[in-house]
């Protein structure tokens, strides 16, 4: 019996905490619930506000696109394109800080009201020129007929000199034909006399080219009468000039040397001077020292030049002597 009532015991205290527990738990939870129902509440009118808000917005919009001139359901990006163009357009003149509807209108209209004024001067100078073309207009006639008269005049001077010019340039060309058919003939017989006397030159060449190898001959000859073979030489070469022919002997005015002498010039190495050492001939040009004279170059091979050391023998006779185109070999 004890026991039964120790566990009814228990179980009202576990009911009584239970109880307590519960109502507690009610309180907190209705609580929770009030002010979630104001959260709620003022949520709504938020909400509200804010659709009233954007619903006016929208109204603006609507307003300001219709205002700009584009219908009411354009996108923002289609607006802001049609903006670009109207200013690229309209305001290219004006800075792009600048580039909105006011300060463009502003400037458009300082425009107009210029463009107005410049209007109205050029009205009023229509009309001064209308007055002017009235006050002219009863000379008019007369003035008209006397210009048609010089027109019809200068018409018929033009067609005067017209006729000249032709006829001259007619005369012209007939000159310019005949001064060609001229020229032809002209050039035809020029060839011919070139072609005769390019067939002289040929013949001439051809007698010049055996003239020199018969005075060469004769040289030849001539030497073997006058240049007996030589064992000793008088001077030597000292300088040559090879630029301008030009050489400088060690024979002077002491040695009997007078200008325009002919010298022979033999291989400095040579014992003996005859025609195997003989390297070319110079004239003597002036006399600079009792042991110095300057002579031209004459005669001397390119395989075997004069240089200094050559060796000079004055046993010839003066160049005053000497045949006519013995002295170089030239061609025409």
């Amino acid at each position: 019996m004890s026991r039964d009532s120790q566990g009814l015991h228990g179980a009202l205290i576990v009911f009584a905490t239970l109880t307590t527990v519960l109502g507690v738990l009610s309180v907190v939870f209705f609580r929770q619930s009030e002010e979630a129902l104001g959260r709620a509440d003022a949520t709504a009118a938020e909400n509200q506000r804010l659709r009233v808000v954007a619903r006016t917005q929208q109204e603006e919009i609507f307003a300001l696109k219709q205002m700009i001139g584009v219908a009411v359901t354009t996108d923002l990006a289609t607006v802001r394109d049609h903006f670009n163009r109207n200013m690229n357009t309209c305001a290219a003149v004006v800075r792009p800080e600048h580039r909105f509807y006011e300060p463009v209108l502003q400037s458009l209209q300082k425009v107009t009201d210029r463009k107005n004024g410049e209007l109205r001067a050029a009205k009023e100078e229509i009309q001064q020129l209308k007055d002017v073309i009235a006050r002219l207009e009863p000379s008019k006639h007369v003035q008209v007929v006397t210009h048609r008269q010089r027109a019809e005049e200068a018409d018929a001077e033009f067609r005067i000199a017209e006729a000249n010019a032709r006829e001259q340039g007619q005369r012209l060309v007939r000159q310019k034909t005949n001064l060609y058919e001229e020229m032809l003939a002209q050039r035809h017989t020029a060839e011919q006399q070139v072609g005769a006397l390019k067939k002289q030159l040929s013949d001439l060449r051809e007698q010049y080219d055996t003239a020199c190898k018969d005075v060469k001959r004769l040289r030849e000859k001539l030497d073997e009468y006058t240049c007996p073979q030589v064992k000793t030489a008088d001077g030597r070469i000292r300088e040559i000039s090879t630029r301008w022919r030009i050489a400088w002997i060690d024979l002077g005015r002491a040695d009997e040397v007078e200008t325009q002498r002919l010298l022979t010039v033999y291989n400095g190495q040579a014992t003996w001077l005859n025609d195997s050492s003989r390297k070319g001939e110079i004239i003597v040009t002036r006399i600079l020292d009792d042991h110095l004279a300057e002579a031209r170059i004459l005669d001397d091979e390119i395989a075997n030049p004069i240089v200094p050391g050559d060796k000079v023998s004055t046993s010839r006779r003066t160049a005053t002597k000497r045949p006519e185109g013995m002295e170089a070999n030239h061609s025409f």
